[in-house]
């Protein structure tokens, strides 16, 4: 079965996600396809529903769904738990058989990362 992986947001046109993703999957021989998922926010509690499926392996969160997507989901993780942004989050089933949907955000960390190498800055213990 292919898995699929998404970015979600409004407007995605200017998305290079799709192309990157689907390129690495296709680099490692890896069943997967990544597509854009333009969701308007009236409608997010309604895709994430429908993308709670063992064929999702998850999917990327941009604007404007970063910090409402948490109400959709089953816990938030590290810097998504902190910041109370999302921008990554993981379908995966439990010991019990049930899909949990599981978010974090992967953008502080490049952040820290760039004030380390760029400014010689650290946020540790702040």
């Amino acid at each position: 079965m292919t898995k699929r992986a998404f970015v979600i947001g409004q407007p995605l046109a200017h998305s290079l996600s799709p192309a990157i993703h689907n390129a690495a999957f296709a680099a490692i021989g890896f069943d997967a396809h990544y597509e854009p998922a333009e969701v308007p926010p009236d409608e997010l509690g309604l895709w994430v529903d429908r993308a709670r499926s063992r064929e999702t392996l998850g999917f990327n969160v941009t604007l404007p769904h970063k910090e409402t997507i948490r109400a959709y989901l089953d816990a938030a993780e590290g810097d998504g738990r902190l910041t109370g942004a999302v921008n990554t989050v993981a379908v995966a089933e439990s010991a019990d058989g049930a899909l949990v949907l599981t978010g974090t955000n992967t953008d502080t960390a490049g952040f820290r990362r760039m004030l380390a190498d760029e400014a010689g800055f650290s946020l540790k213990d702040q």
